[in-house]
């Protein structure tokens, strides 16, 4: 049975945008349900790809230099702070939590002093999104991605329901009817629109160390 490389048989349930949801709002058949989720589990992985992010919330350790008393964080959304410590020519010293606040406008956190100015900071710290906190042109950007890949998986496979979608679909490949090259560099391809809602969340540096 063709795949198309999404995996199959990997359950496509992820607590950010949950099948369920876009089943209703997009009033899906139950007969594509297989296919449909592999199709949705894919649209937030390309979407991770685009942006460099893990999305689901994580561990992070990273150093910085504070600049005029705040910190600014690389991974997105900060969650929580688990503990912090300054490096000065004596040492390491451990911040304590009434020394700063975090500031979620800015992704990061304000110190309560100057104290900290110019010094490097090692942050611990979880971040990521959670279902109550999955931003809406995040979740229009996945619905975007979905609609697209449905729409050239179904219209392919002459808007056939069920596994006959990927019979369909390899027979073609196999008969020369669709390039899969092609065919898969499209269905990969993130449009325009959808890039301008993500923006705001892609990486310009490199990802924090686990």
């Amino acid at each position: 049975m063709f795949d198309a490389g999404i995996g199959k048989k990997r359950k496509s349930q992820n607590a950010l945008l949950e099948y369920d949801y876009v089943a209703a709002l997009l009033q899906l058949k139950k007969i594509d349900k297989p296919i449909d989720m592999r199709l949705l589990k894919d649209s937030f992985q390309d979407m991770k790809d685009y942006i460099g992010r893990t999305l689901d919330p994580e561990h992070y350790i990273e150093t910085k230099i504070v600049h005029n008393g705040i910190l600014i964080l690389s991974e997105l959304p900060v969650i929580s702070i688990i503990s912090a410590h300054a490096f000065f020519s004596i040492g390491s010293v451990a911040i304590k939590p009434d020394q700063y606040t975090v500031d979620t406008s800015i992704n990061g956190i304000r110190f309560s002093s100057d104290r900290f100015n110019n010094h490097q900071v090692e942050i611990s710290y979880t971040a990521g999104f959670r279902h109550e906190t999955f931003p809406d042109d995040m979740k229009e950007a996945v619905l975007a991605l979905f609609i697209k890949k449905h729409s050239m998986y179904k219209s392919a496979a002459d808007y056939a329901e069920g596994d006959s979608i990927d019979d369909i679909l390899e027979q073609k490949f196999d008969d020369g009817i669709i390039d899969f090259d092609e065919f898969f560099g499209k269905f990969s391809s993130i449009p325009y629109d959808v890039k301008a809602l993500l923006a705001k969340y892609k990486r310009i540096d490199s990802p924090v160390a686990l």
